[in-house]
């Protein structure tokens, strides 16, 4: 007789509908997280515990109205509540404008937002849909930004929302000891660097980005106590040449924004500027080679790029990494897994 074989369990319609609805209405969740930090909610339940009359007061919104945002964010675990008093969780705390993690930064990609819908067309002609979405291509939209303090700072702490946590990450995991400089290219305001420049402090920095980025950066860079080891240089990231004198240097979250021969032009200029023996640090989301990744957010991030960057820019594979250093001149690639956002490929240029 041949051996029976036991039937899958089937989804009950009710387990079916209750997570097919979570999937769908996922956008009402990040829609009321990026209401409460752009309404500045955190930011006054810094001082302690409020009544719900009293932060609706303070907000100038309906108390009814309000109370229903309070409890979905007592569901996700950002404020906590007793009664009609609510105050920041630990987790929400890190949402106020004074936290120097700057995650409150994750609320203002509201131009991201606005792409997604147009996710569909990107499929259709595998490339971003930034003229869908605004009327204007993408370099159109970044003069526009690059013009306009405010939009520039709030853009800033995006990027200073994922760079300062990953930042320790990197000083914590990667001996610095060795080496005495390290360059940030395109750097943005520093967030990376800066923060491993704090934990490390024999090390000196150089943040190169374009010249509107880095009057911010500057900024950071004196905030956090900086000024006297780190300095700012402006340098075409496909053009160059990268400034000299540092020994080791990262890219944080840059290379997924290109096709291969614009990563690979970045690469050959980092390997250019440093010396024999310097290594390059480059944070990104390292996809399985069966471009997997290892957790839903790395995969969603890779279709984040096919909606905002160019054709081919992408979240790469261990192996596309790897092929890409080679080519560029790098002697060898180790990969430190992260349970956080991103990993580390660490690339030596070898001493001839």
């Amino acid at each position: 007789m041949r051996a029976s074989r036991e039937a899958p369990v089937a989804i009950a319609p009710l387990d079916a509908l209750s997570r097919l609805r979570e999937i769908g209405l996922g956008f009402a969740v990040s829609q009321s997280f990026f209401a409460a930090c752009e309404m500045g909610v955190f930011d006054l339940l810094e001082g302690g515990p409020k009544t719900l009359d009293a932060l609706a007061s303070e907000l100038k919104v309906e108390a009814e109205g309000l109370r229903r945002l309070l409890v979905v964010l007592h569901r996700l675990q950002l404020v906590e509540r007793r009664g009609d008093t609510f105050s920041n969780s630990e987790l929400g705390s890190f949402l106020t404008s004074s936290s120097r993690y700057h995650m409150n930064g994750l609320a203002k990609i509201e131009k991201f937002v606005r792409m997604w819908e147009y996710l569909p067309d990107a499929l259709k002609t595998y490339g971003p849909v930034w003229v869908q979405a605004f009327g204007v291509p993408s370099q159109e939209i970044f003069v526009e930004l690059y013009a306009d303090p405010v939009q520039l700072r709030r853009f800033c702490d995006y990027m200073d929302s994922y760079s300062v946590a990953i930042g320790e990450e990197i000083a914590e995991r990667y001996d610095f000891s060795k080496h005495r400089c390290i360059l940030d290219v395109a750097g943005g305001p520093g967030g990376l660097s800066r923060t491993i420049g704090q934990r490390h402090p024999h090390l000196h920095g150089i943040v190169m980005d374009l010249p509107p980025v880095l009057e911010v950066t500057r900024e950071r860079i004196a905030a956090a106590g900086l000024s006297d080891r780190y300095r700012t240089e402006t340098a075409d990231l496909f053009e160059g040449p990268y400034p000299k004198g540092a020994d080791v240097a990262t890219l944080s979250w840059i290379l997924h924004d290109w096709n291969d021969e614009k990563a690979l032009a970045i690469l050959r200029h980092c390997h250019e500027a440093l010396p024999p023996d310097g290594v390059l640090l480059i944070s990104e989301m390292v996809m399985n080679d069966d471009f997997s990744g290892s957790s839903l957010w790395s995969e969603v991030y890779s279709l984040f790029m096919l909606v905002c960057c160019e054709s081919s820019g992408r979240e790469r594979t261990e192996s596309e990494h790897r092929a890409l250093l080679r080519e560029a001149g790098f002697a060898s690639a180790e990969i430190l897994r992260s349970h956080g956002p991103r990993d580390l490929v660490v690339a030596r240029k070898v001493a001839k």
